[in-house]
């Protein structure tokens, strides 16, 4: 049987969490493990499937079971005023690996952009996931050379005003 994908729901947190776990424990084969704190995931339903939610959550499936997800949102990108498809967070089961789950995710985030009008597909790969950057480059995608992904964490103080 092929491989499906849908939009997950709240019914699929069970699913999705242990994809996460399998996720976090993959990354950790490839560097020193990061020891992610397993009681994290419980913000995930709000994030997702809340009033507020500010994500949406794929699921793909081979037999009727979950072997893989992808989690993204929408933006804009100013320089070329058009929408973008930003996926925040995309595996699959390294049982599955080779079965077309990856490209079946990766086919259907690019079709719901291009029914959008997204100019683009938006994503970071660690640059340590030498599998992940094979694929992405196999699929067609490129890395930007000319972009740094920032991040500022908001907990912070905020930095004093120069005078």
């Amino acid at each position: 049987m092929p491989i499906s994908i849908r939009a997950a729901g709240p019914k699929d947190l069970p699913a999705l969490q242990l994809l996460w776990q399998k996720f976090n424990a993959y990354l950790d084969t490839i560097d020193e493990p990061e020891h992610i704190d397993p009681t994290l995931f419980s913000r995930f339903e709000a994030l997702c499937f809340g009033p507020d939610a500010v994500c949406r959550a794929l699921l793909a499936e081979h037999d009727g079971e979950p072997v893989g997800y992808s989690i993204y949102f929408w933006g804009v990108r100013m320089e070329s005023v058009t929408a973008s498809l930003h996926i925040a967070d995309i595996f699959v089961d390294e049982a599955v690996r080779g079965t077309g789950a990856g490209r079946a995710l990766m086919d259907h985030i690019r079709e719901m952009a291009r029914h959008r009008g997204a100019g683009q597909v938006i994503w970071n790969v660690w640059n340590k996931n030498a599998s992940a950057i094979a694929f992405y480059k196999r699929i067609g995608a490129r890395h930007l050379e000319e972009e740094l992904q920032m991040i500022w964490p908001v907990d912070q103080p905020p930095a004093r005003p120069i005078v």
